[in-house]
């Protein structure tokens, strides 16, 4: 049985106790009850490539499915009954949120607010942050942190161990921008996950 994120690659490998004449992965897409009633769920032949008695196929994870390998030899002894099960989940977009300050609040021009806040994501944070703005003009970083370990950790062993979470924090302290009673500051809280093109 395979499991994994939506859009991944996977290399089968199948090796045989004997060379294959014929062989072909077919898939078949999992359907709901109601779904079933339209008609036959889609069914999808891959031809697996022969080489004495290993057979090999590339494919895509794009949805839940069932698959079966079929192959036959030379004396036309078949491969056995068999079905396996493809689970695909879906990337889910970060989730970010305040800690401190919990909402809009007023205060005066030589305070110093506490920016804290939560970053989470199902597969692996890569950059996370908060960006401010003085009466809706230039916007200014006021804390950007990089996950970085994680990608060089990548490199370096060829695995990965991505960080899912963390609490970022940072004081904003008002008494350099020179305000008046009159002004406003607005911010905000991003992240990135490890596969920022895909949300």
């Amino acid at each position: 049985n395979i499991s994994g994120l939506a859009g991944s690659k996977v290399n089968l490998a199948i090796e045989l106790d004997r060379p294959a004449q014929s062989a072909e992965l077919v898939l078949r897409d999992l359907v709901t009850r109601r779904q079933s009633l339209e008609g036959e769920p889609k069914v999808t032949k891959l031809p697996l490539m022969i080489e004495g008695n290993k057979l090999t196929v590339s494919l895509e994870l794009l949805a839940d499915q069932t698959y079966e390998v079929f192959a036959e030899s030379a004396d036309e002894m078949e491969l056995p009954e068999n079905k396996y099960r493809i689970r695909v989940r879906q990337d889910e977009a970060p989730q970010v949120w305040f800690e401190s300050p919990a909402e809009a609040l007023e205060v005066h021009t030589l305070a110093e607010i506490l920016m804290r806040l939560r970053v989470s994501d199902d597969y692996g944070l890569t950059r996370a942050g908060v960006m401010f703005e003085v009466n809706n003009e230039e916007e200014y970083p006021l804390l950007a942190q990089d996950f970085q370990a994680a990608a060089e950790e990548l490199k370096k062993t060829g695995k990965l161990t991505p960080q899912t979470r963390a609490t970022l924090e940072k004081v904003l302290p008002l008494e350099h921008f020179t305000l008046t009673q009159q002004d406003s500051v607005m911010y905000y809280a991003f992240a990135e996950d490890n596969r920022p093109g895909a949300n």
